[in-house]
């Protein structure tokens, strides 16, 4: 079984290219919603979390409560604490990726996308045979994440400033896949990477 990460910065296009690299019967490994799921009911993940931020972040039932994490980690010191929260939350969700990894593999699962922003911070990268880094356009980007979230140019300039540059990801990545033309063009180079990974059609 292949395993491709995938990885990129805001309003790329990250989740539709993972979408679209699926048509050869792999499945996805979204790792936010990994850790939305870690953190939706009392786990270890949730009392390590409260160790290193305090029992205020958690609701009555034991639950991660988000939006006061949020107000914890991004208030005085937030680059600390960020660290913080990614050096908490990473090995929980790097190991419940490795779960499902294995869960795949046992059902003769050809190959499976981990689509993870912070792929290699968290080391997730080292699950995988290959990594594809997704990109566009910043102007592109700036347009989609206004559509998408709603908000002003700005805050959108702002959102991809504090993310990593395309160099970063460029030194890393095994693979880049444009995503400047629209929906159609992009399927068309998932499909010629799905080829060039040796990947069969169903």
């Amino acid at each position: 079984m292949r395993i491709i990460g995938l990885t990129g910065g805001s309003g790329a296009g990250k989740s539709v290219a993972s979408r679209l690299l699926l048509s050869r019967g792999g499945r996805l490994i979204d790792c936010d919603k990994v850790y939305a799921e870690l953190v939706c009911a009392p786990s270890a993940c949730t009392a390590a979390l409260s160790r290193a931020f305090g029992e205020c972040i958690l609701q009555k039932d034991g639950a991660l409560d988000r939006a006061k994490l949020a107000s914890v980690v991004f208030s005085d010191g937030g680059k600390e604490k960020l660290a913080l929260l990614n050096s908490t939350v990473h090995p929980f969700v790097v190991d419940e990726v490795k779960s499902i990894i294995d869960t795949y593999s046992s059902i003769g699962v050809p190959y499976v996308i981990i689509d993870a922003p912070q792929l290699f911070e968290a080391n997730a990268h080292t699950l995988c045979d290959c990594t594809v880094f997704v990109t566009a356009d910043e102007e592109k980007r700036i347009a989609r994440i206004c559509e998408r979230d709603g908000i002003d140019r700005e805050r959108a300039i702002m959102r991809i400033r504090s993310q990593y540059p395309d160099e970063y990801f460029l030194e890393r990545c095994t693979y880049v896949l444009v995503n400047d033309s629209g929906e159609e063009e992009l399927a068309l180079r998932c499909e010629e990477l799905l080829d060039v990974l040796g990947i069969k059609k169903v």
